[in-house]
């Protein structure tokens, strides 16, 4: 069994490097997520359709409850509420139509579920691709009326998500004049979207019994902090905190440069590979020196010793973080109404394929490995150097801002994410250990793929 490294020792020199290279990448990480949330036309907000997605689904899967007896109990698209929501989102796609192909689909879509109309620019904008599939969409909407061998035929041709091509599956066998075409296609997500309030409610009752737990326990002075897992740290100490969290970070960048440049890893796959390559490097750097100092795993916290006790303060943790973050989500998008609605790389990957082997990768890298090395360099790292020169308070909101910066959701979405930044800070200084804070991280992200998998 090998043995421990020796714990930090200190010299007198101070060590600039690491805090220098931290600085240029958290500024560069906030600009660049800012001036793209402010941008309306840069890359990113053209590619961004998850509202969009969301809203056609729940559109299309509200009509499907109102014919089986929903809660109009006959679908009238004039005057039902949901589908009046879909004039903002169409406003929104109007002056895209012919900059982005998923904007046509869009557009269409939902100007034919809403008013029975087919902008022509849209129509013209997909004919003109040399992708038999939009020129097939295209089709759908140009004809008034479809016979049903023909509608069958430009149906073959869509892919089955997201939920769009759903959309214009069942608009083309309605044109055909084909009955049950929302059974097919849109009564399990009606299901599926019970099962998500059902679990969520379950969870939020667990929410519930913990907080009152939580309060019982403070009250009867049960809950005393065990300190971080790196304490009396010198300022040497925390320099080299510094360097190593800067090296974590910047080789998962550098991982994600060099993997994704090759085009047949430019997908989930290869984002699991660089993940994988991350956490490799991160075990290794355990065996190498920097300035003389080599930190382990166990020195970070992730230790044996009351392994699954720690595994169930996360469970709790998560109990008690996710509806707070849920508000302040709900929060953002209400203040920052006016930025485009935040997306993430893992959503996007989610509307484009439900297949088993597209799912899984995006599921490992965002549940697993994300919240091991962003625990690992946040927390494990950075935290206790921080904690060292600003002290505890300061320091957790400091890192939990960062942690929210290099999160491709943008501002919108910066106080959910600091929410789980704090929780996970909070759970390291409780415990002395980093298994709670990644425990709730992965359980946090699971919960926010299996929404957006369900949405989509």
């Amino acid at each position: 069994m090998m043995a421990e490294p020796p714990p930090i020792q200190s010299s007198a020199q101070r060590r600039w490097g690491g805090w220098i290279v931290l600085v240029l990448f958290f500024a560069l990480a906030i600009l660049t997520a800012v001036s793209s949330s402010i941008s309306p036309n840069s890359r990113s907000n053209l590619r961004n359709h998850e509202p969009q997605q969301v809203a056609i689904r729940a559109a299309m899967t509200q009509r499907w409850s109102n014919t089986h007896g929903g809660k109009l109990g006959s679908w009238n698209s004039k005057n039902d509420p949901d589908y009046k929501d879909l004039d903002s989102e169409i406003t929104k796609l109007a002056p895209k139509v012919e900059l982005d192909a998923m904007s046509a689909r869009l557009y269409l879509a939902m100007e034919w579920e809403r008013n029975h109309i087919a902008p022509a620019n849209a129509i013209a904008a997909l004919s003109k691709s040399k992708l038999a599939g939009d020129r097939a969409f295209a089709d759908i909407y140009r004809a008034q009326t479809l016979t049903r061998p023909l509608a069958e035929n430009l149906i073959q041709k869509l892919p089955d998500t997201p939920a769009v091509y759903k959309a214009a599956k069942v608009h083309a066998l309605e044109k055909a004049g084909v009955s049950g075409a929302l059974d097919k296609y849109f009564a399990k997500n009606a299901r599926s979207y019970l099962v998500v309030i059902l679990v969520i409610g379950f969870l939020l009752l667990l929410s519930l019994v913990c907080w009152v737990g939580l309060v019982v326990l403070k009250g009867a002075g049960l809950l005393v902090p065990k300190g971080l897992p790196l304490d009396r740290l010198l300022p040497q100490d925390a320099d080299r905190l510094g360097e190593h969290a800067a090296i974590i970070i910047l080789l998962f960048q550098a991982f994600g440069l060099i993997i994704l440049s090759f085009k047949g890893l430019r997908n989930s796959w290869g984002e699991l590979l660089a993940g994988a390559c991350e956490v490799g490097a991160i075990v290794y750097m355990q065996r190498v020196s920097l300035g003389g100092t080599k930190l382990s795993l166990k020195q970070l916290g992730l230790a044996k010793e009351d392994f699954w006790k720690n595994v169930g303060i996360g469970f709790g943790g998560f109990l008690l973080e996710f509806p707070i973050a849920f508000m302040l989500a709900g929060l953002g998008l209400k203040l920052f109404s006016g930025l485009p609605t935040p997306t993430h790389p893992a959503s996007e990957a989610l509307q484009a394929n439900h297949s088993f082997l597209a799912i899984l990768p995006v599921i490992l890298s965002g549940a697993v490995i994300a919240p091991f090395w962003e625990e690992l360099a946040f927390r494990g790292l950075l935290f206790p150097a921080f904690n060292r020169f600003i002290g505890l308070v300061p320091s957790i909101f400091a890192t939990s801002l960062l942690f929210a910066s290099v999160h491709p959701q943008g501002p919108v979405l910066w106080m959910p994410l600091a929410c789980v930044g704090v929780t996970s800070c909070l759970l390291s200084y409780h415990t002395k250990s980093l298994v709670p804070s990644m425990v709730m991280h992965c359980l946090h992200n699971s919960l926010a793929f299996g929404i957006a998998l369900i949405s989509f």
